[in-house]
């Protein structure tokens, strides 16, 4: 068995990078069941490979074309050209793309006759807050285009974006598709060292860009600026943190994910602007430690329930989520049932490591063994 790994981000399978090692844990889990995989990422970094796992990097130059969407399509394109010389001559028995490179996946399945899965990592466009049929959406939201590349299965994230609704809108059937819950850590370790004293912590973890809400989460924060008893704790990155670090009562911190739990321990409650979803990440792992959620209710099927484990705002009014992030600050009795509550949620969530053990046998379920091929069956 050998498979044909398409992702668009290089050394993502190394530890210590920010944000959910997803890609790692794969690579772990295909070098565990000893299948050969190909996995190929645009760039021209080398890496030390795997037992089974070789890495290939492909260097190809695109222009900075509009709509980004038309770019990557080409830089796909261009990809798709270059890896079948890249691949042994007995080539492989499944592709599997992630996010853009699934234009790449495409070509090569269609001209090779080789099964291709499509893993996407949730949607940037929540089919209950934008029209998604629109063609000016999806060239917007380019993700969506990879819903239409006529894959023969699919890997979703469920990080609450509804992506199953959005993949039944473009006539994706259920048995077509695998979803992962969005998952826990996979140990809950305490450190509370960032932490200041006499101060209730509200936390947001993610990307600081706008699709993250960060509009609404500067209004938020001006919205506290005269109160000395509550703190931002913010862990991320992105284009809003120069404007971020010059709020009073904002600490801004970047942290690896094995370092994430210092966070999280920190914080007495999560907030989560994002636009597009209420599942993320840092809504499961802030439960995992007991942390009440307030988020907009944008997500069909949430693990917040409201008054339960955390509060959902009507979305997008910033007002209302300051209302209720106040109530749970003002009120000791209420965060602590909450923080309970929202720990015992938490035991309902699978692990990453679950999560790919069951990804990696819905991969070789859509492989289609050629003969002499006997390595990495998952046993």
């Amino acid at each position: 068995m050998a498979f044909l790994v398409l992702s668009p981000w290089e050394g993502d399978w190394l530890p210590g990078r920010f944000g959910t090692p997803k890609n790692r844990y794969l690579f772990l889990e295909l070098e565990r069941r000893g299948i050969e995989t190909y996995w190929v990422y645009p760039g021209s970094g080398e890496y030390e490979d795997g037992k089974y796992v070789k890495f290939v990097a492909v260097n190809v130059d695109v222009p900075p074309l509009k709509p980004p969407a038309l770019r990557y399509y080409v830089l796909a394109r261009r990809i798709a050209r270059r890896v079948p010389d890249l691949l042994p001559a007995g080539g492989v028995e499944l592709v599997i793309s992630m996010y853009w490179m699934a234009f790449a996946g495409a070509v090569l399945a269609r001209d090779s006759g080789i099964p291709h899965v499509v893993k996407l990592f949730g949607i940037s466009a929540n089919p209950l807050v934008v029209n998604i049929k629109n063609p000016l959406v999806q060239i917007r939201h380019f993700d969506l285009l990879s819903l239409r590349v006529g894959a023969d299965a699919f890997v979703f994230e469920n990080d609450g974006s509804n992506i199953e609704l959005a993949a039944r809108t473009f006539g994706i059937l259920s048995r077509n598709m695998h979803i992962n819950l969005q998952p826990g850590p996979e140990t809950v370790n305490h450190d509370a060292s960032l932490r200041g004293e006499g101060r209730v912590i509200i936390g947001y973890a993610g990307r600081l860009e706008k699709y993250k809400g960060m509009d609404y989460l500067l209004r938020i924060i001006k919205s506290f600026s005269s109160r000395g008893d509550v703190e931002f704790l913010i862990a991320g990155r992105g284009t809003y943190e120069k404007e971020l670090r010059g709020l009073r009562g904002v600490r801004l911190v970047s942290l690896p994910f094995e370092e994430m739990h210092r966070f999280y321990s920190s914080v007495d409650l999560l907030v989560n602007t994002a636009t597009y979803a209420n599942m993320t990440r840092p809504t499961v792992e802030a439960m995992a430690y007991g942390k009440p959620v307030v988020a907009f209710d944008i997500t069909l099927d949430s693990i917040i329930r409201h008054g339960y484990n955390g509060f959902l705002i009507r979305p997008f009014d910033w007002m209302e989520m300051t209302r209720y992030i106040e109530r749970l600050v003002d009120d000791d009795m209420l965060r602590d049932r909450m923080s309970r509550n929202a720990l015992e949620t938490s035991k309902r969530i699978p692990t990453i490591e679950e999560n790919i053990r069951n990804e990696v046998d819905f991969y070789l379920s859509q492989a289609r063994p050629r003969r002499g091929r006997t390595r990495g069956t998952g046993d």
